[in-house]
């Protein structure tokens, strides 16, 4: 068979890349990888603040039964806050800027303390796109002992 050269160019631009396709196809790949490195530290902090949270509750339903069984003190607020700060070094959270307060209140006629924790914790990321740190808040009440 004798090839004409009608036949040799469209053999060759049927099966050539040009460099226009390359680099699209480069930039999709860029874009996919970027994608999920995104989505990746999106979940990554999601789970991150959900322990932090968790741990935020459980340290709060502490400080408020220890506020409850010292509501007579006369330095409850700083009595809390010394146990707030030092639950939180226990389970390894920063207690740097932590706000605690305390609230007298009834429940049900009954006596009670309101705790409140406020506190920022830091995550993973870039802060142009997603935050560098996230401020979670938990509030417990306890019932006071009362003597019949």
């Amino acid at each position: 068979m004798v090839r004409t050269r009608r036949t040799i160019n469209r053999k060759c631009t049927k099966h050539r890349c040009n460099g226009a396709t390359i680099g699209f196809a480069v930039a999709i790949v860029v874009f996919i990888v970027m994608l999920s490195l995104l989505l990746s530290l999106l979940l990554v902090n999601s789970g991150s603040s959900i322990l932090f949270q968790e741990k935020l509750g459980r340290i709060n339903q502490l400080a408020s039964s220890f506020a409850a069984s010292h509501a007579q003190d006369a330095n409850l607020q700083s009595e809390t806050q010394s146990y707030v700060q030092d639950m939180m070094s226990l389970m390894g959270l920063n207690a740097d800027g932590t706000i605690v307060s305390i609230l007298q209140t009834t429940t049900n006629n009954v006596p009670a303390i309101k705790v409140t924790i406020i506190n920022r914790f830091n995550l993973i990321g870039m802060g142009d796109i997603l935050p560098r740190q996230v401020t979670l808040m938990d509030s417990e009440t306890a019932a006071q002992q009362t003597s019949n």
